[in-house]
């Protein structure tokens, strides 16, 4: 357990490094929709003031322009609709993105989880081998021992051998 301690450790800091680009990310793209509605406002009240002005011409009464400021109110107005569905659907969206990265999140979690187990299992199975693989590497080191002590020929024996080998 201490041996893993550095690697789990370095497994955790990798994991935050991870979960960081990912916020940097999110936090970019939420700064940009942030700049997209902000612009969307600006159009919105842009458009508002327009129509101000355009109710203002209306009041006056002048017939001719009248028509064409109630068209131009009417188009300010379908414009206006259309941003505000947009800004919902953007909103929307955000909301599914996030929740999407979230599962992600989530997900990437539990494959690290995963492959930390897998990674110990095959760590202890390898000890497990390694301790095996010493225990034989010993066990082949004193059987060569043994055959290496065998009594050896010494030059008595030699000369006992070759006389009954020449008398035969």
């Amino acid at each position: 357990a201490d041996e893993d301690l550095p690697r789990l450790l370095d497994a955790n800091n990798y994991e935050i490094a991870g979960l960081k680009v990912k916020n940097k990310q999110l936090l970019f793209e939420k700064r940009e929709q942030d700049d997209k509605l902000r612009r969307q406002h600006q159009e919105i009240v842009s458009l508002k003031e327009q129509q101000k002005k355009l109710n203002t011409l209306i009041s006056n009464k002048k017939l001719g322009e009248r028509e064409k400021l109630e068209m131009d109110l009417t188009t300010a107005r379908v414009t206006i609709a259309h941003q505000e569905n947009k800004i919902q659907d953007l909103t929307k969206a955000v909301e599914i993105y996030k929740k999407t990265a979230d599962r992600e999140v989530r997900s990437n979690q539990i494959q690290l989880k995963k492959s930390q187990n897998n990674l110990r299992d095959l760590q202890d199975a390898y000890n497990e081998l390694f301790i095996k693989y010493k225990a034989q590497e010993k066990e082949l080191g004193n059987q060569n021992i043994y055959t290496q002590a065998r009594p050896r020929a010494t030059p008595k024996l030699k000369r006992h051998y070759n006389a009954q080998a020449s008398c035969a």
